[in-house]
Formats: structure tokens, sequence, C-alpha cells
């Protein structure tokens, strides 16, 4: 069987692949970016990149958390802008009237026995530009801080690092948390990785 495209077929054939390949990408390009520390100063790094060592982020040990009165919803994104493939994609319906009153953490197992470095860095956009936070912070009342970092984001994926600080942590875990109060809207985040100095 032969298949005949005629003068008139081959225009519309042009005519779409131009269209097609002239759309705007559902996914911006991604750009790099960071993180200016507000409240934890920089911290040296020697040694990191020979004495370090990824900390586990269990995917299980991920949750959502909304004060009361607040209210957020996540789910999984498929993202085709390497080098991500996956992202979580958060709806702030409700943020409350703080910072904290709504977000995502990860209740990370790490023993630590006295103060140590650490590098984290994630992909993050947001619908419209807003600030959200980057804490670790004690999994115990009253969730006292070790680092704090404002992050400003932007419609377009970027790739944001951070040199924290992690405190002594006898109970074998502490809290990463991604806090969204304040303003309403969507968030994404992938590929959040947290490597210490040993």
């Amino acid at each position: 069987m032969r298949i005949i495209i005629k003068p008139l077929g081959l225009v519309v054939l042009m005519t779409a692949v131009t269209c097609f390949t002239a759309m705007p990408r559902l996914f911006p390009p991604l750009n790099a970016g960071s993180i200016t520390p507000q409240n934890s100063p920089r911290l040296s790094f020697t040694g990191l990149d020979t004495a370090s060592r990824k900390v586990s982020l269990a995917e299980t040990a991920w949750e959502v958390y909304a004060d009361p009165g607040a209210a957020i919803t996540m789910r999984a994104l498929r993202v085709d802008s390497p080098p991500l493939k996956k992202a979580y994609h958060f709806d702030v319906l409700n943020p409350g009237p703080n910072l904290w009153s709504v977000g995502f953490h990860n209740r990370v197992k790490d023993t630590v026995t006295a103060t140590k470095s650490a590098r984290l860095t994630f992909w993050a956009r947001a619908t419209e530009k807003r600030d959200i936070a980057v804490v670790i912070q004690s999994i115990n009342p009253p969730y006292a801080e070790d680092s704090h970092e404002i992050v400003s984001l932007t419609p377009e994926w970027q790739r944001y690092t951070a040199d924290i600080k992690i405190e002594k942590h006898s109970e074998g875990e502490y809290y990463l948390s991604f806090l969204f109060g304040k303003s309403q809207g969507n968030v994404e985040l992938g590929d959040i990785r947290l490597v210490t100095a040993q």
C-alpha cells in the first residue's frame, strides 16, 4: 500500500509540524539558583568533598502537615525536564498566618553527636514568585531550629544550594522541613539532597 500526500496535504502537514515545534515547552528550562542564608552563617566546607556522606531521605518519611484551620494537598508529579524525572506538587489552599502553618518535612534518621556542616540542594518553582523557608529542626517541642533559610521561588525551575549547620540531636532524628505558609498558591520541589561532613 502506498501513501500519497497531495500538495495541499503537504502544506497542512508542514504547518502542523511548524506550529508544534514552536509551542512553548510545558516545563521551562532549568536554571541555576542559590539560597542566600538569612539567619545562619556560611560554614566552612573544607574536606566535605573528600569526607562526606549523603543522608538518606527516605521517600516514605516525607509528609505534609497543616496547623488547625490551614490546608495543603500534595501529589507526585512527572517532570520531563532533565535532570528531574519527578517532583512533588503542593496546593497551599489555606496558608495560615505563619510560614510554619503548612509545610512538608522528612523525619531524617541521622544521629548527630556534635555540630556539623551540611549542604542541601533541591530544585523548586512556584506558580508565582513567593518565599518559602527551609529548616533543620528538632522533632520534639518546641521544635528548636538549627538552620532557617528563606528561599525566593520563581515560576521557572531552579536549583538551590544552601550551606547549613546541624546541631547535636541525641534522639537520632531531626526534621528537614519546607515551610509554605502565609500565602496561597502552588509550589513544586524535586531532587532534594542532603550531604553532611563526617
